[in-house]
């Protein structure tokens, strides 16, 4: 026959168990805020410690931005110290610049960051508007105060519609860096046939007349000079055959 325990018994088993349950949670609670201290603690220990302040930024790749604008910039995105920084601040920082196509955040020491940029390709300097035109098609203001004086690119008047500068980025993407590099100016001189025709001058003098869907064939253009009748100082491309002629400007 089973043995039912008594009142006193379950009284004292339900006591246990509550007690039991109330151990846990108290161990459960000084466990959290172990936790808690913890972090708190490294916290404080970030702040106050010199070793975890951010002692540099270095940027490298960037041609036309200064680097001292970008490390500014930058600057002002950190909270200066190692950990309380983020990688997302930085990024939306960087990507504001419409002169970066793309960019790499390193740490090449514990507080040390280190960001190296890649800038789209410059086709040309827009002087009525002041702006730069991009190997995207964008345009950006000239803004002497964060960028360098591009080098190696044409001076380019007369195409300021959004229209214009898709063609013209075409064309001049056809080029080679080095021979892009041979053209001074360029205007637009519009024919009736041709509404974006143009007129370059090229850094040794010779003057070019061209549409812009030929432009390509400047690639050449040091073969093409060397064979010039010495008394000729003008060149015309066929806009059909691409041929290049020279005749003397003067005539």
């Amino acid at each position: 026959m089973t043995e039912i325990p008594s009142v006193d018994v379950l009284i004292a088993e339900q006591r246990a168990k509550k007690q039991a349950m109330k151990r846990i949670r108290i161990k459960r609670f000084l466990i959290s805020m172990l936790f808690i201290l913890c972090f708190v603690g490294s916290t404080l220990g970030i702040i106050r410690f010199d070793i975890f302040n951010i002692k540099k930024i270095d940027v490298i790749g960037n041609r036309v931005l200064k680097t001292a604008y970008l490390q500014e910039n930058l600057w002002s995105q950190t909270l200066s110290k190692v950990g309380l920084t983020s990688g997302v601040h930085l990024s939306a920082k960087i990507e504001d610049e419409a002169l970066i196509a793309s960019y790499s955040i390193r740490y090449p020491r514990f507080n040390e960051i280190m960001i190296q940029i890649t800038e789209y390709r410059i086709l040309a300097h827009l002087i009525d508007q002041n702006q730069l035109l991009l190997e995207n098609n964008q345009v950006v203001d000239l803004d002497v105060s964060s960028m360098n004086e591009p080098i190696g690119v044409p001076l380019i008047s007369g195409y300021s519609d959004p229209v214009a500068h898709e063609r013209l980025a075409e064309a001049l993407l056809s080029l080679s860096a080095e021979n892009l590099m041979n053209i001074s100016e360029l205007k637009r001189e519009p024919k009736s046939y041709d509404s974006y025709y143009a007129h370059l001058r090229m850094m040794d003098g010779i003057q070019v007349y061209t549409a812009l869907s030929s432009l390509h064939v400047l690639n050449d253009y040091l073969k093409i000079r060397n064979a010039l009748n010495p008394e000729h100082d003008c060149i015309a491309i066929d806009e059909i055959t691409a041929v290049p002629y020279s005749f003397s400007c003067a005539s």
